[in-house]
């Protein structure tokens, strides 16, 4: 039997926003009256080095998390709208809503769980809305068909071919993304700048279309800082 992949959802967060998954290492449902004893324990979630969604960004250190967080949000929503299968948005991760730590909220009909509209993101948002214009464009995003070797190449950060010790490369957490020969993703999960060499099989001229930093392209190599998804398009093919 053929799955459609269109049957196949993408999620990354459902029980938790975004933004919670990116603010807190622990579950924190006091609210819901069994001491925090509901809801998974394992939250798969990093707070990037403090524990609370709620940031003093006149502090410098404060407003270094904050700025990690955001990035860090960003690669979520990019990996999850340019990825292949269905996309599921959980409402309010769009622009970055949280639900204070609370993982199993089904219980609360109030602030836990009531989008945040007066801390709205408007980097996120605008992020979202590109996004959702460039997967619109990819044709492999657009057809009923799974990725393969006809669309689809994977590249290492000098732009050859993936082998099995770039995959287990622990420092370099970095790879680009090749699809329909005329897209090019390149996703940098490190907290440091990465150096891209572009790919010497497709010809023509790349052009920045969508990212989550800012990127420098000169002739073949492309800077971009730390916690990058970034989205070129070859304008010859």
């Amino acid at each position: 039997m053929t799955v459609s992949r269109y049957a196949i959802w993408s999620v990354i967060t459902i029980s938790i926003t975004r933004r919670t998954a990116n603010s807190y290492n622990h579950k924190h449902n006091e609210a819901n009256g069994e001491d925090n004893r509901d809801g998974r324990n394992e939250n798969y979630s990093y707070n990037h080095g403090i524990e609370g969604s709620q940031l003093d960004l006149n502090d410098e250190h404060q407003s270094a998390v904050e700025n990690q967080r955001v990035l860090a949000q960003s690669g979520l929503l990019a990996s999850l709208l340019l990825g292949n299968g269905t996309p599921m948005l959980l409402a309010g991760d769009e622009f970055g809503n949280t639900q204070f730590g609370n993982n199993n909220a089904y219980c609360q009909d109030n602030e836990i769980t009531w989008l945040k509209w007066q801390d709205f993101n408007q980097e996120l948002f605008d992020l979202t809305k590109q996004l959702i214009a460039t997967r619109k464009q990819i044709q492999s995003l657009q057809r009923d068909v799974w990725w393969s070797d006809e669309n689809v190449t994977w590249l290492n950060i000098e732009g050859k071919s993936m082998q099995a010790k770039d995959w287990h490369h622990r420092e370099s957490k970095a790879l680009q993304v090749v699809l329909d020969q005329r897209w090019l993703f390149l996703i940098n999960a490190k907290a440091e700048p990465q150096s891209f060499t572009l790919p010497n099989e497709i010809n023509g001229q790349w052009k920045a279309r969508a990212g989550t930093t800012n990127l420098t392209i000169q002739q073949q190599q492309v800077e971009v800082g730390g916690m990058a998804f970034c989205v070129l398009e070859n304008m010859d093919n």
